[in-house]
């Protein structure tokens, strides 16, 4: 989860987003991903990481 959670934050930056907006991003990335069992398993993509900060919003 800690690689997911590092990769989703960098990827918030890239597209110019606040550091507030990448690390919340993360947090909802790395949410999905302990969810799996394994390292690869779960990898959630981009769309599923939105749907998933709608709903708990």
């Amino acid at each position: 989860a800690g690689d997911c959670y590092h990769a989703a934050v960098v990827l918030g930056r890239i597209r110019g987003w606040s550091l507030q907006e990448s690390l919340r991003f993360a947090s909802g990335a790395a949410a999905i991903k302990v969810q799996h069992i394994g390292a690869r398993g779960g990898l959630p993509t981009y769309d599923e990481v939105m749907q998933f900060l709608a709903e708990k919003s």
